[in-house]
């Protein structure tokens, strides 16, 4: 790697400088394959491309996510030199970029969507793509750059996430599918196989309709949020979730729950929802287990003012009001 116009000799004084942590590290627990996040992560830098390690798209370092998040060269070099996260897997914080995130598996529809808001919006531009579900595959993220960083609609259609600044991440190459058994993968704008890391300049523009398609509008509710709650008695899904034995996914996500300094808004509904997708998605059980480690951490360390309510509603959120045992 040679210098660019995004890093300064100090910057790479820094990275040459060995980086060990004077703090205790925890041991990241990996999931079926490797992650390459150390041998990466600079390249992305050097691209315009912020990545921070993670494990099945869950951040392994606070403070590089959300509203509140930042993410610096100096946190990377630290974090590319950092045993614990080396081989973590690189995830995305979108700035100057959004990701059209289209599900067409498992009966979603996200490709028929995509073609009807192009048709009232108009064709989007060729982009880079992002899969693990190989070259044809109509699930796939599309990269686009955007003139600032506002928060955006959560969804562009019921199987369309948007990931942005304030809301989701991008799971790259060289990242694990668990799921499909296969790595993430970049994609030209012609379709073919990526053979090296895109740059931010390289995204395509996203539309002006598009943009304000997906502006949010705060005077409307359903701009803010994309599903009714669940209104149920919760105790079926908490005998759902299985109080037995957790399975060795359930165990590791109870472990880092564990270890969070701090679990505010966003921090809660990401492990909420990781605990209801790992029972949903992944059929792992005694999910009962890392539920309360959750809920016990949450209690511990948040400022929320009424934090029953918030638990209560962040918990009805992810369930969504459709979720019947049986599904």
């Amino acid at each position: 790697m040679g210098h660019n116009d995004h890093m300064t000799d100090a910057d790479w004084r820094l990275l040459r400088r060995s980086q060990k942590s004077k703090k205790p590290t925890t041991e990241v627990l990996l999931p079926n394959q490797p992650g390459r996040y150390g041998e990466f992560c600079l390249e992305y830098w050097k691209n315009e491309l912020k990545a921070f390690p993670a494990q099945d798209k869950k951040p392994l370092v606070t403070g590089a996510t959300g509203h509140e998040g930042i993410i610096t060269f100096e946190k990377v070099a630290e974090w590319a030199q950092n045993p614990s996260f080396g081989l973590a897997h690189p995830s995305l914080r979108p700035e100057g970029w959004i990701g059209i995130d289209v599900d067409n598996y498992d009966g979603k529809k996200g490709a028929s969507q995509l073609e009807a808001l192009e048709a009232e919006l108009g064709k989007l531009p060729a982009t880079f793509t992002s899969t693990s579900r190989g070259q044809f595959s109509k699930s796939r993220q599309y990269f686009y750059r955007v003139p600032d960083d506002l928060p955006r609609k959560s969804k562009a259609a019921k199987d369309i996430e948007i990931v942005q600044r304030c809301h989701r991440n991008a799971a790259v190459y060289p990242t694990y599918h668990r799921k499909t058994g296969e790595i993430y993968r970049w994609y030209q704008p012609d379709g073919k196989l990526a053979n090296r890391l895109p740059r931010l300049d390289e995204f395509a523009l996203l539309p002006e309709a598009w943009l304000n398609y997906l502006a949010r509008n705060s005077t409307d509710p359903t701009d803010v949020e994309t599903h009714e709650l669940f209104r149920g008695d919760l105790t079926p899904w908490v005998r759902w979730l299985g109080d037995g034995e957790p399975s060795d996914a359930y165990r590791q996500l109870g472990e880092s729950i564990a270890e969070e300094p701090h679990i505010g808004h966003d921090l809660l509904g990401y492990y909420l929802r990781e605990i209801h997708d790992y029972r949903r998605k992944y059929e792992e059980t005694g999910g009962l287990h890392a539920l309360a480690i959750l809920y016990n951490r949450y209690l511990e360390t948040t400022n929320h003012p009424d934090p029953e309510k918030e638990w209560d509603d962040w918990v009805r959120w992810v369930i969504k009001a459709d979720w019947s045992p049986t599904t």
